[in-house]
């Protein structure tokens, strides 16, 4: 069960950077709409200026010559945000799974997972070495469920800490896509009332 699970998980984060990935214009460089030097207007929003005549792409941005238009290539946030939401799928990370930040993803779940492993691993050896010594039982049964509840409620802190506090860098637009560009309120194309530059 646990290498399906693996397995599962792999496919799925191969699936998702695979739909991740920008296809970007192979014609890097613009003509300036207007102006020169520093007066240059490259036109789109999502076109910096080069040098005193050329504009080219910005970071994280895409501009499709074709239909005149910009797209932001950072991750959707609304999906990430529903997941994050859902107290079932949030508690495990599955917003930064989501955009494809596996490093934080593993954090939640080793917040989730890592102390059950713990637990068992620390119960098993208290049981071992109660079993040798049979006295004084009401002391160690005492002890154990004292250690038990203050366990269980650091662990509960812990994952809710984790789950609000996802929410909180999704949401306010914190956290950064694999690719290191922000995330994107949509990832729809987005045109305007902008002159389309000619290509150099």
């Amino acid at each position: 069960m646990m290498k399906l699970s693996i397995y599962i998980l792999l496919v799925y984060a191969h699936i998702a950077c695979a739909a991740k990935q920008v296809t970007t214009d192979k014609h890097s460089e613009y003509a300036c709409v207007a102006g020169f030097g520093e007066t240059c207007n490259c036109g789109p929003p999502c076109l910096k200026q080069n040098s005193n005549v050329t504009c080219i792409q910005k970071d994280c941005f895409e501009y499709d010559y074709a239909d005149n238009t910009c797209k932001n290539t950072g991750p959707e946030k609304s999906a990430a945000v529903w997941l994050s939401a859902i107290p079932l799928t949030g508690v495990f990370g599955s917003g930064f799974g989501n955009i494809g930040r596996w490093d934080l993803f593993a954090i939640g779940m080793g917040i989730v997972f890592g102390p059950l492993c713990l637990f068992c691993c620390i119960g098993a050896c208290c049981v071992a070495c109660s079993s040798q010594e049979e006295n004084d039982t009401d002391t160690k049964t005492a002890c154990s469920t004292v250690f038990g509840q203050i366990f269980g409620c650091c662990w509960g802190i812990a994952i809710l800490v984790f789950y609000i506090w996802q929410i909180v860098i999704i949401v306010n637009g914190e956290v950064l896509g694999p690719n290191g560009c922000p995330l994107a309120d949509t990832t729809s194309p987005q045109s305007g009332s902008w002159t389309k530059p000619t290509k150099v």
